[in-house]
């Protein structure tokens, strides 16, 4: 028998790094019970398919990237190293990510840089980190180029 697809549980994004987060539509958001504020630092999201499910079986559950906002246009410019989203996920489903994945890079960081999926627990633990540069350091190396750097120049569509 084939087994029914369900769609992902998908995180609810609160707050950006990146000055531009106007186009994401971000309203304040108040921390709800049983949530956790989780930052996210990777281009491109990410689905972990095989998060624990209360009563048993797994679910999956879906972290956006920093240039999901660029899906389906035909020009944009990439976010740059050092920026992270900050999402509201369900306490539970993040433990259950942090008990399959715990010790993947993604959320231990490689080389002692820092990892691109970290726990914030509130958002406003998130605002301070942003506030105290924290994020600066945090690189994938799947980031666009400096187009200021490359000597791109910009173009309009007519």
């Amino acid at each position: 028998m084939a087994r029914k697809k369900e769609q992902a549980v998908k995180a609810q994004v609160v707050a950006t790094t990146d000055i531009e987060s106007q186009e994401l539509g971000l309203a304040p958001v108040a921390p709800e019970k049983g949530t956790v504020a989780i930052a996210v630092s990777l281009p491109n999201g990410i689905v972990f398919n095989d998060v624990p499910r209360d009563g048993g079986g797994v679910k999956a559950v879906h972290l956006p990237g920093l240039n999901d906002a660029l899906r389906g246009k035909s020009m944009g410019i990439l976010v740059e190293a050092g920026n992270a989203l900050c999402v509201n996920l369900n306490a539970k489903d993040w433990e259950g990510i942090k008990a399959v994945y715990g010790r993947s890079e993604l959320l231990t960081g490689v080389d002692g840089n820092p990892p691109v999926i970290r726990e914030m627990g509130t958002v406003s633990s998130f605002n301070a980190a942003k506030a105290s540069g924290e994020f600066k350091d945090v690189s994938t190396g799947l980031e666009g180029a400096d187009a200021v750097g490359a000597g791109v120049t910009e173009q309009h569509a007519n």
